[in-house]
């Protein structure tokens, strides 16, 4: 008699095991599916593709010149002669400023304080002209490769 206590005290803990296990699951999927379901409303109205291009002054070679005077190489970079490439994408407003400043694809050997310096730079941009869809200017992502070389 005692035996078969002890099974139903077995199978009801089991139970309580599934039910708990299908509340997590439950509210896994709810949690998930709230963030899923929001928009990321800062970023929704930026263009990957426009009609024409967002445009810093001097073009593309007036940008390379931008980086160049204003990247600051670390000097921990500098004392492990780091060389590499990496890419920040950002956004170009209406307005011609920038903001949504990010890593896009990191470098290699990693060095993340080459990369902050990268973002320092890209953040002090400013004077763009906007992207345009149909002669409207428009918000668009811009992805710039940034090169180290240890002899900078």
């Amino acid at each position: 008699v005692e035996r078969n206590g002890w099974i139903y005290y077995q199978i009801w803990i089991m139970k309580i095991n599934i039910k708990v296990t299908i509340c997590i699951a439950l509210l896994s999927m709810l949690y998930q599916n709230k963030f899923l379901a929001q928009k990321d409303e800062t970023t929704e109205n930026i263009n990957m593709f426009v009609d024409e291009d967002a445009y810093f002054p001097g073009g593309y070679s007036g940008l390379m010149q931008f980086i160049s005077n204003n990247y600051i190489y670390p000097n921990y970079a500098k004392e492990k002669q780091l060389e590499g490439k990496f890419f920040v994408k950002f956004a170009v407003n209406t307005d011609g400023s920038v903001s949504h400043v990010s890593i896009d694809q990191k470098m290699n050997p990693p060095c993340r304080i080459c990369e902050d310096e990268g973002i320092r730079v890209v953040k002090l941009m400013s004077g763009w002209t906007p992207a345009k869809i149909d002669d409207k200017n428009v918000a668009s992502w811009y992805i710039i490769p940034i090169s180290l070389s240890a002899s900078k």
